[in-house]
């Protein structure tokens, strides 16, 4: 796989697209980047596969969302299970992050680790202000890739994620996989809560999956 920003946005038609936003910045940047928009559940598995296609380690999402899962344009709405089932194991070993309200949970975290073998998802547990999550994702990402264009180490997430809370006043959530004995623990996930100049709570959970 290859260093890159693979965007899929679904908003509404009058709502202020971030992810457009984030890409044309992220070409200033000259960080490698690709942006798809799309309307309907049909278009999101296309995106999806386009993204699988492209190499990316890293998928960005921005959707409307809550803990139970997100919506598209067309007002369809997708699970965390429905979302589980489209990707499979697909996208193993991949990052993801979520531009959308409240996509920092447990709820889909846990899904998408534990089944599909994500390394990580990285969102806001709360609503969150255009204006803040147009200032949080472009800075984070500079910062990782002056870090390391060619990777993300767990480290190198951790600073950048606690600097773009605390500048921004967000709160993050980073959920990344366990190893048991050596092998993928399917029963539970790490969970770093970034609380605004707070101190980092690290917690392991064990997940309930449908």
């Amino acid at each position: 796989m290859k260093y890159g920003i693979f965007i899929i946005e679904s908003l509404k038609n009058d709502d202020d697209k971030d992810g457009k936003i984030l890409h044309e910045i992220l070409d200033v940047c000259q960080i490698k980047n690709k942006y798809l928009e799309i309307v309907t559940k049909q278009e999101l598995i296309t995106a999806l596969s386009d993204f699988k296609k492209s190499n990316y380690r890293y998928l960005h999402l921005s959707f409307h969302a809550n803990e139970y899962g997100f919506e598209l344009t067309d007002s369809t709405f997708i699970t965390n299970s429905d979302f589980s089932e489209i990707i499979s194991l697909d996208f193993k070993k991949r990052r993801i992050f979520m531009s959308s309200c409240k996509s920092g949970n447990i709820n889909f975290a846990g899904e998408l680790i534990t089944k599909n073998k994500i390394y990580s998802i990285i969102g806001s547990p709360e609503p969150i202000r255009f204006d803040k999550s147009l200032l949080f994702y472009p800075t984070f990402y500079h910062l990782m890739n002056e870090y390391d264009e060619k990777k993300m180490l767990k480290r190198d997430l951790k600073k950048s994620i606690r600097a773009g809370s605390n500048l921004f006043k967000i709160p993050i959530h980073y959920y990344a996989f366990l190893r048991k004995n050596k092998i993928w623990n399917e029963e539970e996930v790490r969970e770093y809560k970034f609380i605004p100049n707070n101190k980092l709570e690290n917690n392991r959970i064990r997940v309930k999956t449908s």
